[in-house]
């Protein structure tokens, strides 16, 4: 379970169409770990496998519909949904419906819906909480359930993230002035609200930004404590997997620090996304020209970088996006 929410970087995590569901040429497929095409690529866009399933979305631009595939890529819950957060602890929020008056709800595995809800927005549950929202996108606020649909902590944080290693991200205040901190699962704030971004705790670590300004090189580490261990000198961070996390250095280069902050893997990439499960995807195109492959703990690159797009390993497949009229 470790593995998959190392994936899950945020509650905003990329359940939404990228470059890969605007172009008829773009499809998403999995490859395993030696780089052979396992599924082929045939949806316009898809995620990775979690509870032995993967969401995957059929469409063009906004019209389309997502269900979920099991790892032979056969269809085992049929695309109904108009969007969806994947599986996590054996439960996928779907909804059907456009944003403002769609109906979320919590599926299973076999489709069957376990738990009805009237928010207006719902995540994955992860160490048994999921953050939802009630209210719209001006007025709401968000609170964390049980599985029974139970209100545990009150929604009335302007943002909530999901729990990991017992704390969760959580934010006071809108876009401009609001500031992160942490709560645990009684509610009780644990990590004073003072940073303009948090990631989720992974391996004890958490990425923040310091300041405000879009354009500072102010990223770094705190620990549970709330106490900095890696100094914020860095323009992009993302949270540790395996050991290593991926940083973004003032020339715009991405290597790999430790714990300690020492540089593992030296600057080299135009993007890179997290370890998990022994590797890492990276960009080695550039803005215009994407290449993504990827590379193992000594930075070696082991799956050819020939990917429009990608995403980290999941129960041994990883998605990428090809484009299927150079096949």
């Amino acid at each position: 379970m470790k593995k998959v929410v190392v994936l899950i970087l945020s509650l905003f995590i990329a359940f939404s169409i990228t470059s890969c569901g605007l172009d008829d040429n773009l499809r998403w497929g999995f490859i395993d770990k030696e780089g052979n095409m396992v599924i082929e690529p045939k949806f316009s866009q898809a995620y990775f496998f979690s509870d032995g399933l993967a969401p995957v979305w059929v469409g063009y631009r906004d019209v389309g519909k997502w269900g979920f595939i099991d790892k032979s890529g056969e269809l085992k819950i049929g695309m109904e949904y108009d969007h969806t957060r994947g599986f996590n602890d054996g439960l996928a929020a779907v909804r059907i419906g456009e944003k403002d008056r769609g109906t979320w709800s919590y599926i299973n595995k076999e489709g069957e819906v376990v738990l009805e809800t009237d928010f207006y927005d719902a995540t994955v549950f992860t160490e048994g909480l999921a953050p939802v929202r009630v209210g719209d996108d001006k007025t709401g606020k968000w609170g964390y359930i049980d599985i029974s649909g139970s209100f545990v902590i009150e929604a009335k944080f302007d943002i909530g993230n999901i729990f990991r290693e017992g704390l969760a991200p959580i934010r006071i205040g809108n876009d401009q002035s609001g500031k992160w901190g942490y709560i645990d699962k009684t509610g009780e704030i644990i990590i004073e609200p003072k940073y303009t971004y948090v990631g989720t705790f992974n391996e004890s670590m958490a990425q923040f930004k310091k300041s405000s300004k879009p354009d500072d090189t102010d990223w770094g580490f705190i620990d549970k404590t709330g106490n900095v261990a890696i100094e914020p000198v860095y323009k992009w961070a993302n949270g540790f997997g395996d050991g290593l996390a991926a940083v973004q250095t003032a020339e715009g280069k991405w290597g790999f620090i430790d714990k300690t902050g020492k540089m593992i893997i030296e600057p080299q990439f135009n993007n890179a996304s997290s370890f998990s499960e022994g590797l890492c995807a990276v960009d080695l195109g550039d803005e215009y020209n994407p290449k993504w492959g990827f590379i193992d703990k000594k930075g070696e690159l082991v799956i050819e970088a020939q990917f429009v797009s990608a995403i980290n390993f999941s129960e041994e497949l990883a998605p990428v996006c090809v484009d299927i009229k150079k096949k």
